[in-house]
């Protein structure tokens, strides 16, 4: 059944998706602007209204930090390819900023991760 499995799956329905604008034609369902290319982006997706499935509607990442929706970064699908400006960003805004060691160490990962860099 329906209600069970959004239960099982905080994937299903909600703030729960978040990539960088592949353009500059999707505009913010929150505000109404538009998104820029690159620009990190927060999917809410919602059981369609026309189809068997859901629609994802795109909000700003700020639009998503200020709507109170966003409880912790791992609830969105797709964090972990984020750069690390980004991440800190939402986890400054659901408190989970971690000591300036840590922060420096997952900056200098990040940076690994970003520009291809292997050790």
């Amino acid at each position: 059944d329906y209600a069970s499995s959004v239960d099982d799956d905080p994937f299903i329905e909600g703030v729960n998706i978040i990539e960088y604008a592949k353009s500059n034609r999707s505009t913010c369902k929150r505000c109404d602007r538009s998104i820029a290319m690159d620009a990190p982006r927060v999917g809410n997706s919602s059981r369609s209204k026309f189809h068997d499935g859901f629609d994802v509607e795109w909000w700003h990442l700020s639009c998503g930090i200020r709507s109170g929706r966003l409880q912790r970064l791992t609830q969105l699908k797709g964090w972990e390819r984020l750069r690390y400006e980004d991440q800190l960003a939402i986890r400054k805004a659901t408190k989970e900023v971690k000591s300036d060691e840590e922060e420096q160490s997952m900056k200098k990962t990040r940076s690994h991760v970003e520009f291809g860099f292997v050790d």
